[in-house]
């Protein structure tokens, strides 16, 4: 498994990282586009990814790795990422309390927390960057992800990937 699973999270953490510094040169100083949101939380695949994330637990597991449901929470998480970085808590805009709902519902789920432990532990283990960092970090401030998140022994997630 080993064998395979190391190309599939190089890739997909090399095309998250490519995603983020063009999605970062495109916005340089321009704060939070609300026309992206809007077309974030519209698309379909966003919403059936959403869906299956806010309200259907035991998703995440072994046989996870290398599935469509992997690409389609790949590419959910890394648009959540991005988003994160333009969230303002206090901002009066409808669509900044909707991304910040998104956020908390997304990080709350226990499959999400376990995939985003699994990278973590994986990514720092092969010295490699986290495309999910400031997602991880939204988590961490918000009070969502504790303690036990970032102990790499902690009995609470199920490890499915070779670190």
């Amino acid at each position: 498994m080993g064998n395979v699973v190391g190309p599939i999270i190089s890739s997909v953490v090399s095309f998250a990282l490519g995603k983020a510094f063009k999605w970062i040169e495109e916005r340089k100083n321009n704060g939070a586009n609300v026309e992206e949101i809007l077309k974030f939380v519209n698309d379909v695949r966003t919403k059936e990814t959403f869906q299956k994330i806010e309200y259907e637990a035991g998703w995440y597991g072994i046989d996870f790795h290398g599935s469509k449901l992997e690409n389609d929470v790949d590419d959910f998480l890394m648009s959540l990422t991005l988003h994160s970085l333009s969230y303002k808590e206090n901002d009066p805009n409808p669509f900044m309390a909707l991304l910040g709902h998104m956020l908390t519902a997304t990080l709350r789920s226990l499959d999400i927390q376990t995939y985003l432990y699994n990278l973590r532990n994986y990514t720092q283990r092969a010295n490699m960057p986290n495309p999910y960092n400031p997602l991880i970090e939204w988590g961490e401030n918000a009070g969502i992800l504790g303690e036990d998140f970032f102990d790499r022994n902690s009995s609470r997630y199920q490890k499915t990937l070779n670190w």
